[in-house]
Order: structure tokens, then C-alpha cells, then sequence
């Protein structure tokens, strides 16, 4: 994904309401999802993350969660990181849960309020911020982690500039992904009616089987919305292929004045490799104006594996900077499941 409205390149291989007085001690959730990966039998482990407004005065050390069986928990905010964007702060939560038995599970947290003035969500200071993720433990497949979203839900572009983001889904079963654009949700888990895809002056679309989320191009300034589900496909034998799961993620995207142009990043072609295989690149990126700072930085699958991972070294450069992919490959990395382009 190329960030357009910045001079850094990104290189991807691979209920009860409560309701305030004050609108401002109630809106502050800009971002978020929830991935789970699997501990044992019956028992998962959930991350939640969220992005919110690092100037409102509302603030969560804990969120409530429900796990899609009935029961709930209030799960403790383990960690916090500030200025991860313009008044924007991360917080991740985690739980442990053990499920009953097999079936299907949609987990959950719902969020007062979303933050105020998103363009494409009228009302949206008073809105909830609802995510959902759908676990299914089934006898059909032994084991079960979801995608790992890699890219941060919050980006930046540019009016009148082409605007692409991905969100580097990583799976760590090597189960095949898709993706597919939805509404962004509130009250009781339901479409917020206010809700509107953001206008462009050629189209938004999202690609099911790459995940670029491609805006062509934004017409005003602003903030806005969308969400996405990434859903896993395994084929399993005697069955076919099998949807065994989803992540959403809500998103938030903000349009700045085209200040200035991005990068020119050079040309990387897809690569074959035998397992076994040395495989090393150098990438450049400059700047148009030369007289930039550019960044270069990477992530994907092949830094995600546990043996052998991928590294990607560059140093920040004024006008033009190179970076460096280097992998040992071994068998280990060979995927078990093929990308199936249509679901």
C-alpha cells in the first residue's frame, strides 16, 4: 500500500447506554477489531484493538465483551500506546474463554460512541462503535486461529488522489482469505441507517481476493468510515470448501488537501522461488520533489513465520532511499492452501 498523502511508502509481501449531557465524555472510538487465536481444545484467547480520540475525555481501562455463547466478561486494557496518529491513541485488551462445544460463535464489543463529524455517519457523535468477529469450532477441522490484520485500520489520503489501502491480512493456519465490503454497525449490533459508502469521483470498491480497498478518489476533506470482513476458506476433504470463519474491521480514513505528491516507488515484480531458495531484493523510493524525507518499511506474511522469517532494512533519506528483502526459504513456508479466486 502506497499512503498518498504522506512521504512514506508501506511495502506489503505477500446493553446498557449510558448516555452523557456532554457529547464530548461520550465520543472518542475512531477504529477497531477482534482476532482470537486457539489455546486448546475448546479454549481461545481474543485480542481486541481499538483506536480512539486521544483528546476526549473518555477513556476505557476496561471494555466489555461478549463471546458469543451466552456469557460475558470485562476484560482489562493491557496496553496503551499514545501519538500513533494526529489525536489518535491504540488500545489493546485481551480474554481467555472457554467454549462449551462446538458451533458457531460471534463474539463481540460494543463501544459509546463513536467520534464526532464523520462525514459518511450523520449523527455519528451519538452512535455506538460495534465489531464482531464469527468463531467456529467444529469436528470438520482440528485447529482454528483467526487472520492476523497487520496494516493499521487508520489511514490517510488525499482529495483527488487515488487512495488504496490493505489491510495485510495474515493467516497463520495458511487458510485462504477474501474480503468483502459492509456497513458499518451501532445499536444492538444492526447497519447504521445514517450510514453511507464515501463519494467518489470514479468508484470505492474493495478487491475480494487481494483486500485492496481502492477509493478513486475522495471528493472532500475529512473522516470516514467503512468496515470490511476478511473471511477464512479451508477446503476440507470430503467436504469441499469450507467457510470456517470472519474478522470485521472498522476503519477509519482521513482526507487531507492534496498537499503533495507521494513517492515514486520502483518497479517489484512477483516472485517464484523454489523452498530452499535465497530470495533478496533492493527496492528505491523517491521523492518527487527532492527535498523529502522518505521512509521505507514492510510487512506480510514471510516476517510473520515462526522459522526463517523474512527481514527488510532501510534507513530514512532525504530525496531517494532503498530497502533491502532478504529470506532463507525452507519447506516450512509453503502454503497448504491454495488462493481460490472465486467464493
Amino acid at each position: 500500500m502506497i499512503r498518498n498523502s504522506t512521504k512514506s511508502l508501506f511495502l506489503f509481501v505477500g446493553m446498557m447506554l449510558i448516555l452523557f449531557s456532554n457529547d464530548s465524555f461520550a465520543t472518542h472510538n475512531r477504529a477497531g477489531e477482534i482476532t482470537y487465536v486457539k489455546l486448546s481444545t475448546y479454549t481461545y484467547r481474543a485480542t481486541i484493538v481499538t483506536y480512539t480520540k486521544s483528546s476526549s475525555p473518555a477513556d476505557r481501562p476496561e471494555l466489555e465483551f461478549w463471546w458469543g455463547d451466552g456469557s460475558r466478561d470485562t476484560l482489562p486494557r493491557a496496553n496503551i500506546t499514545f501519538n500513533v496518529g494526529p489525536d489518535i491513541q491504540r488500545n489493546i485488551y485481551y480474554g481467555e474463554h472457554t467454549y462449551p462445544g462446538s458451533g458457531s460463535y460471534k463474539m463481540y464489543f460494543l463501544d459509546e460512541n463513536r467520534n464526532a463529524n464523520v462525514v459518511n455517519i450523520q449523527g455519528s457523535v451519538n452512535l455506538p462503535f460495534y465489531v464482531e468477529t464469527q468463531l467456529i469450532i467444529s469436528p470438520a477441522f482440528l485447529s482454528n486461529s483467526s487472520p492476523q490484520l497487520l496494516q493499521p485500520p487508520i489511514d490517510d489520503g488525499a482529495v483527488n488522489r487515488l487512495f488504496i489501502h490493505n489491510p495485510n491480512a495474515f493467516d497463520p493456519d495458511g487458510d485462504s482469505l477474501s474480503y468483502e465490503l459492509v456497513q458499518c454497525k451501532g445499536f444492538g449490533g444492526a447497519p447504521i441507517p445514517t450510514f453511507s459508502y464515501p463519494a467518489a469521483s470514479v468508484s470505492f470498491t474493495l478487491d475480494a481476493v487481494s483486500g485492496d480497498l481502492i477509493w478513486d478518489s475522495p471528493l472532500q476533506q475529512g473522516e470516514f468510515n467503512v468496515a470490511m470482513i476478511i473471511r477464512e476458506w479451508r477446503r476440507i476433504a470430503g467436504i469441499g470448501l469450507l467457510n470456517i470463519g470472519y474478522v470485521t474491521r472498522d476503519m477509519q480514513i482521513t482526507i487531507y488537501p492534496p498537499i503533495n505528491d507521494p513517492p515514486v516507488l520502483s518497479n517489484i515484480l512477483d516472485t517464484c522461488v523454489e523452498a530452499g531458495a535465497f530470495l533478496a531484493f533492493t527496492i528505491s523510493a523517491t521523492d518527487q520533489t527532492v527535498t523529502e524525507t522518505v521512509t521505507l518499511s514492510a510487512t506480510g506474511g514471510p516476517f510473520e513465520v515462526a522459522v526463517s522469517p523474512a527481514t527488510f532494512t532501510s534507513t530514512p533519506a532525504q530525496g531517494t532511499t532503498t530497502g533491502d528483502f532478504q529470506w532463507n526459504t525452507n519447506c516450512a513456508h509453503v502454503r497448504k492452501n491454495t488462493v481460490y479466486r472465486s467464493f
